[in-house]
Formats: C-alpha cells, structure tokens, sequence
C-alpha cells in the first residue's frame, strides 16, 4: 500500500511540475523540408502583368519547439521558433528581398509564435489565440490545430491565414508582379 501511495504522489507531482520540452528540426534543403514529414509551411500567390497567377511553396528549413505538457494537454506558451534566414522559397532572388525588404532580417533575425491558451490532446480540430513576434512588433493572430497521441509522440497539425498588411510586413510587389496580401502557414510537428 505504501509503495502505491509514494509511486502515485510521484506521478502526481511530475504532472504539476512539468517541464519545458524542446525539440529542433532540420532539412539540409528547400526539397527536403518540402517533403518532411514534420514541416513548417507558408503558401503564397502572384500575379504577373496582372494576367496569370501562380502560386509557390515556402519553407522553414530549420525550427525549434518549445511545450510543456501537462496531463492531456499542451500548456499556454508553448512556441516556434526561426530564424528569417532559415525561410525558403527555392528562388534565391525571391528569397533575398523576403530577408532584406519584407523581414528586416540583420535588424530582427527570429520569429516566434507562442501559444495563448492551453490545447487538449485528442480534440478535434479547434482555433486558438497565438502572437506572433517579428520585426520587432508582437502580433494576434489565430491557429487551427488539431492535436492528437500516436506511437511515435503527439502530432500538431494546423494552419493559420494572416495577411502581410496585418501583420505590418512591406508589400513586395513590384510594377509587373503583384503578390497577394494573404499568407497560407500550415505545420505538421511530430513532438
């Protein structure tokens, strides 16, 4: 009897005391991180002479995570984390003015998005608060997760439209191409 009692109070208090868990991925490539199975994502659109529009895949090819979990969720706060540079459009000029004009990367070289409420494990898919932080601004913005355990650990899959306007980043536009305004990111992490 004594033995269950001490192993439940162990249980329990690791449950309250829970720790941060960190977790870093990492493609070598734009292919790569395209094809991964844990992946951050961002889908844009443009539009040239105002006639044919095509739509293209970004990537970040390096990222960390960062959650606490406590019983059947993730707590509040939990977050990603990239460096600009690690963003990838597999268009190398494309790639420099979104370093230089749009993210200001040599003055605001991360972003973060972090969690604003608690996410329970196994329920379907819910939209919740985050805050992005990038070029120096923290941002609202809201992700649609879903969030359920497998064998291997727990799967986040979600995404979030933002506009470039709302989150204040600098139209890259030029006089024959057009970029839209919203911004596709979708995510799948294994944890």
């Amino acid at each position: 009897m004594r033995f269950v009692t001490v192993f439940s109070l162990l249980i329990f208090s690791l449950t309250i005391f829970a720790a941060d868990t960190t977790r870093s991925f990492s493609y070598s490539s734009y292919e790569a991180a395209v094809k991964a199975a844990t992946h951050l994502h961002f889908e844009m659109e443009s539009t040239k002479a105002g006639i044919i529009t095509t739509g293209f895949t970004g990537v970040v090819k390096k990222f960390d995570t960062t959650f606490v979990r406590q019983g059947k969720a993730i707590q509040s706060g939990a977050t990603i984390s990239f460096a600009v540079k690690d963003m990838d459009t597999d268009v190398d000029g494309r790639n420099e003015k979104m370093y230089t004009q749009c993210f200001s990367a040599k003055e605001y070289p991360t972003i973060k998005v972090q969690l604003g409420a608690p996410i329970t494990i196994g329920v379907a898919e819910q939209s919740y608060p985050a805050t992005i932080n990038l070029r120096g601004a923290e941002l609202p913005i809201t992700i649609r997760v879903t969030i359920k355990e497998v064998a291997e650990g727990i799967l986040v899959s979600g995404n979030s439209n933002v506009t470039l306007s709302a989150l204040k980043i600098p139209d890259p536009s030029i006089w024959i191409a057009t970029v839209r305004d919203m911004v596709e990111i979708k995510f799948k992490l294994l944890l």
